[in-house]
C-alpha cells in the first residue's frame, strides 16, 4: 500500500475493474470480501477544490482469529488524508487541494496462514454527488422545485469544468474515466499481485 501502511514485507493486492459496477450501484456503494493479509485499493481522478465524502463498514468476523481492517485515503502526493486501524464503521470528508488520483485502500491485517476473510462495504462521493441538497433547501428556504434547479445548475457547472479538464490532459491521467471508480488495473485483472507494503501496484 502507500506510505503510512506499516512495513510487513510483501502484501497481496487484488485488482479488478469496477467502473461498470459503480455506474449502476454508485448510490448504494460497493462491497467486497478481503482475505487476511491482503490489500484492496480503489483510485479515482478528482479535480482540485472538490468536496469528497465517504463511509465504510466492516462486518464482524465469524472467525476466532483476529483480522483487524485498516483504512487509508491518500492524495496524489501520497499525503495521508484519513487513516484508521481496526475499523468497524466510520466516515471521512475532505476538500481536495490538487487534481489527481485519490486512492482509498483497505488492509486485512490478519495472519497470512489463516486465509479467512471479512466483508467490507464503502461509499465515496465527490462534487455535486457529495453535496447535501436537503441542507441547501432548508438553509436557503427553497422549494423542492427551486432546489432541483440549483442541482441542475451545479450539474451543468460540473460538466463544463470536466470538459475544461479533459481539454488539458495531465500525464498522470490518460487512462481513467472521470466520475468512475477504478481498482488499480493490471493485465491479469482478478488475480493477485505481490506488492511492497509501502507502495501502490
Amino acid at each position: 500500500m502507500r506510505r503510512g501502511f506499516g512495513s510487513r514485507g510483501l502484501v497481496l493486492v487484488q485488482v479488478v475493474l469496477l467502473a461498470a459496477i459503480v455506474g449502476e450501484r454508485g448510490a448504494e456503494g460497493l462491497g467486497f470480501d478481503l482475505v487476511s493479509s491482503r490489500v484492496k485499493c480503489f483510485s479515482e481522478e478528482i479535480s482540485g477544490n472538490t468536496l469528497v465524502v465517504g463511509t465504510y463498514e466492516v462486518e464482524a468476523s465469524s472467525s476466532s482469529q483476529s483480522m483487524p481492517i485498516e483504512v487509508q485515503v491518500t492524495d496524489p502526493m501520497e499525503k495521508v488524508l484519513h487513516s484508521k486501524e481496526d475499523i468497524s464503521k466510520g466516515s471521512f470528508a475532505f476538500t481536495t487541494t490538487i487534481a489527481g488520483d485519490y486512492i482509498l485502500c483497505f488492509h486485512n491485517k490478519g495472519l497470512t496462514s489463516v486465509q479467512d476473510q471479512r466483508h467490507v462495504k464503502f461509499t465515496m462521493k465527490h462534487g455535486i454527488d457529495a453535496k447535501d441538497y436537503s441542507k441547501v433547501m432548508n438553509s436557503d428556504h427553497l422549494s423542492p422545485l427551486q432546489t432541483n434547479i440549483v442541482k441542475v445548475r451545479d450539474q451543468l457547472t460540473a460538466i463544463y469544468d470536466e470538459m475544461i479538464d479533459q481539454a488539458s490532459p495531465t500525464p498522470t491521467s490518460p487512462l481513467l474515466y472521470p466520475g468512475r471508480w477504478l481498482a488499480l488495473l493490471h493485465p491479469s485483472a482478478g488475480s493477485y499481485l505481490s506488492c511492497p507494503s509501502a507502495s501502490v501496484c
